[in-house]
């Protein structure tokens, strides 16, 4: 899987399977969103059906936190979490696409200051409650080089197999 310029693109036997828009919303929440224009960030969210007119303050993890998407107490409804101190994102709630009755959740933590602003060294995710795979950041650099054939899915096929340096 490859995703890549809004688009997530599918491979099965390095051959591309299926292709089609996407936006990934912890991208927009944890990154897009300090660089680019409000506008666009609002249209992302909502194309993603969250609830913009629904925002009330809590505490989480002991910080102060902004909630978007849901009224108070609602930890059912597609909503995200905004630490209000440095307005870091810090937590996704929505429902699950096979089950509406079961929830996903995605939480940023373990935030490190790089020369470019905050990035969350830990990601975890949770279905129904249950922390079920998490990622872990570390030697995290700004800005690297990368090839950008690394992200042509006509180029995908020829990288497979190279040599890793």
């Amino acid at each position: 899987m490859l995703l890549a310029e809004d688009k997530l693109i599918r491979f099965q036997n390095n051959e591309v399977t299926a292709s089609r828009p996407f936006v990934h919303m912890l991208l927009v929440l944890g990154f897009d969103v300090y660089r680019q224009p409000v506008e666009t960030t609002i249209g992302q969210v909502k194309a993603q059906a969250f609830d913009l007119t629904k925002v009330h303050e809590d505490t989480w993890e002991g910080r102060p936190v902004y909630i978007i998407g849901a009224d108070k107490g609602d930890l059912r409804s597609k909503q995200f979490w905004i630490e209000k101190d440095r307005l870091l994102f810090v937590r996704l709630i929505e429902p699950d696409d096979r089950d509406p009755a079961k929830t996903d959740g995605t939480r940023f933590t373990d935030y490190r200051q790089l020369s470019v602003g905050w990035v969350a060294a830990r990601v975890e995710f949770y279905a129904d409650g249950k922390n079920v795979f998490s990622e872990v950041y570390s030697d995290m650099k700004v800005n690297p080089k990368l090839d950008p054939a690394l992200f042509n899915p006509n180029q995908f096929k020829a990288q497979q197999g190279k040599p890793q340096n």
